[in-house]
């Protein structure tokens, strides 16, 4: 395991009062062995074993890893962990789980779980080990992953590459006559010939009731406006944004309508900087929207992004967090068009020292086919 996150994982243990932690979330697992556990990876294999041969991860004291996984597994990958159990099912997993308490010195300890741990492994634990006090720590590794490395930033700057050109090549092509389907299936193929490891979501509208489900085979035609929340997986690092194009030429209200979201999104970021706080976005944001007399779709106005799409913090009314360098903030804003479509722009942002980089590359503007 590299040794900055070893060290900040002992740091974050001690600051949440814990002595070690047992980690069974896909995305917490991959996050410290790195071993592809979730259901977005190129083969999911191990997502779709889980329940036979779980992945999980002991962390003691000192911020030292074992992975508990597959044992076919680690024929042809190597964990960055400081050691590796195989097992051949879940009753080896369990076993090898209990062993590892003991081996690292936790069995009279506070060892911290997260809320998503299976019940069954919780159980284990608790009946093996009464005397352990075992406690919910969510908060430990959502701490942990705020602040982004030099290569998960790397990652995400090439996933927000991949979406912004994916878009921009699919709004290229857009003809009339084209499906959903057809656009999605496009879509999809783009983002792996690109170099992605496969998407994490893909929302296509083509006009109101449409977006969180298409593939239903509805065409696209002239005057239509087709919205693109696109996020595709690089190594595991997921982008999300979103842009608009109309097929046709746009109506000058319309070019207004979009350009009013675009200034919106202007005076909410210059407030994406290190100091300020996650309050400070969302009151710029709703002052443009009452600058601009608009309604916005929902009050979230984004959250932050990593390994998963919607991370802590989110850009919403109760939100009261000092944001940093090197997090990564997605910024989004929806409304409604007078047809009843729901439209945005969405875009991400690397906090530095000295304000905000946009790694989403692909134009601001409404485009058009």
């Amino acid at each position: 395991m590299a040794g900055r996150l070893k060290a900040r994982l002992a740091e974050r243990l001690s600051a949440h009062l814990l002595d070690g932690f047992v980690v069974a979330s896909p995305e917490n697992v991959f996050y410290v062995s790195g071993i592809p556990t979730r259901h977005m990876e190129f083969n999911p294999v191990l997502f779709v074993v889980s329940n036979q041969y779980p992945s999980w991860v002991v962390i003691d004291r000192e911020g030292g890893s074992t992975l508990v996984t597959w044992d076919l597994v680690l024929r042809d990958f190597e964990p960055k962990v400081d050691e590796v159990r195989g097992i051949s099912s879940r009753e080896k997993a369990l076993e090898t789980i209990r062993a590892l308490i003991k081996e690292k010195g936790l069995s009279g300890s506070a060892v911290g779980m997260e809320g998503r741990c299976p019940a069954y492994l919780y159980e284990e634990l608790r009946k093996a080990f009464p005397e352990i006090s075992l406690k919910v720590s969510d908060e430990m590794f959502l701490d942990l992953r705020r602040i982004k490395s030099e290569d998960e930033i790397e990652r995400m700057g090439t996933a927000s590459r991949i979406s912004s050109e994916v878009i921009t090549s699919l709004f290229e092509d857009l003809r009339p006559g084209m499906t959903d389907r057809e656009l999605v299936v496009s879509a999809k193929k783009s983002m792996l010939d690109k170099g992605a490891d496969g998407w994490d979501h893909m929302s296509l509208s083509t006009g109101p009731g449409t977006g969180l489900f298409p593939f239903r085979g509805n065409k696209v035609k002239r005057g239509n406006l087709v919205g693109t929340d696109f996020g595709a997986i690089y190594q595991g690092y997921a982008s999300d944004m979103n842009r608009l194009c109309v097929l046709g030429r746009p109506s000058r209200e319309l070019t207004d309508f979009y350009q009013d979201l675009i200034d919106i999104e202007d005076v909410s970021v210059k407030e994406i900087v290190a100091g300020n706080d996650v309050s400070d976005v969302y009151n710029a944001a709703i002052g443009g929207f009452k600058e601009k007399r608009m309604s916005p779709a929902t009050n979230l106005f984004g959250h932050s992004i990593g390994i998963q799409v919607e991370e802590n913090p989110l850009i919403k009314k109760t939100t009261r967090m000092k944001l940093e360098a090197r997090m990564v903030m997605n910024f989004e804003i929806y409304c409604k068009t007078k047809e009843g479509q729901f439209v945005g722009i969405e875009d991400t942002f690397l906090l530095t020292k000295s304000g905000r980089k946009r790694l989403t590359t692909a134009e601001r503007r409404l485009f058009e086919a």
